[in-house]
Parts: structure tokens; C-alpha cells; sequence
């Protein structure tokens, strides 16, 4: 009896870890120019946190960025921290995870370029697999902005096109 309990124990934990995969149909292919226009509102709006130009969207707007890699990491800017950390704590209710986004890494989209909050387990994978110059995938969620810069989470990336 009590083999028959861990094997649907071990049963429940494996199919609840494999519905936690990543979903890359939620994310809407764009580019980074029409997101810009499609989300003007968000760089305008009334709606900044109290004292701040932080503004963070309410929404979660998932998108799919074909993107060149400029092969450029660097440290997260203090106003973009604190975008993420609004975020975090504000709407995804997650504050633990506000030390899991640390730098930003450096796109081409179209004609330019784009500092994205990247989470902090994708950047070795990032730096091994893909090459400066190569396209790739970036899957992104706009969380807000500050003064006139939208500002994207990246979520994950895939280097098959």
C-alpha cells in the first residue's frame, strides 16, 4: 500500500512540474516599433506610482521579439530596478523574486536598441548559446515604464528560428 501511495505521489509531482513549462503560444509575435505604438498610452499615462514616473501596467502583455544579439550585459540601472521591484511586489505579488533580475541585457530590434530586464538564470544560457550578431527569439513582458522607456522583463529566448 504504501508503494502504491509514493508512485502516485511521484506521479502527482511530475505532472505538476510538467504543466509549469514554459508556454511560448501565450507570447504574440511584434516588433518592438509597434509594441512602442501599440503601448504610448503607457509612457503617458496618469497612472505613476505615487512620487515616481514609474508606471507599471496592470496587464500582462506577452510578446514574441525577433531580436539581434549586441552581446551586451550589463548591471541593471537603478530606475529600472525599481520598475521591476514595483512590479514584482505590486502586481505579481512575488517580492522574493525581486533578486532574480539584476541585469539588462542589450537588442537590435528593427533599426534599435533596447536594454531588456533579463532574469538572472538566463543569462549564462544566453552568453553560451547565442553568438553576437545572431537572431534569436526573446520572449518579453511589458511591466511598465519610466520617464519616456517602455520596460520589458525577458522571460526566456529560443535560438531555433
Amino acid at each position: 500500500m504504501k508503494a502504491i501511495l509514493l508512485i502516485l505521489l511521484c506521479c502527482f509531482a511530475i505532472s505538476r512540474g510538467s504543466s509549469r513549462q514554459f508556454n511560448w503560444d501565450s507570447y504574440k509575435p511584434a516588433s518592438m516599433d509597434s509594441i512602442r505604438i501599440l503601448h504610448a498610452d503607457l509612457l503617458h499615462a496618469d497612472s505613476a506610482v505615487a512620487g515616481t514616473d514609474v508606471r507599471i501596467s496592470s496587464k500582462e502583455f506577452k510578446y514574441r521579439i525577433l531580436a539581434e544579439n549586441c552581446d551586451s550585459i550589463s548591471t541593471m540601472r537603478d530606475e529600472i530596478k525599481r520598475v521591476c521591484d514595483f512590479w514584482l511586489t505590486g502586481i505579481m505579488r512575488r517580492p522574493n523574486l525581486k533578486d532574480s533580475y539584476l541585469h539588462e541585457v542589450c537588442v537590435k530590434s528593427g533599426d534599435n536598441y533596447y536594454w531588456l530586464a533579463t532574469q538572472e538564470p538566463l543569462i549564462a544560457p544566453l552568453k553560451k548559446e547565442v553568438p553576437k550578431g545572431s537572431h534569436f527569439y526573446v520572449y518579453v513582458i511589458l511591466i511598465g515604464s519610466i520617464y519616456d522607456e517602455l520596460i520589458f522583463s525577458m522571460n526566456e529566448f529560443k535560438t531555433n528560428l
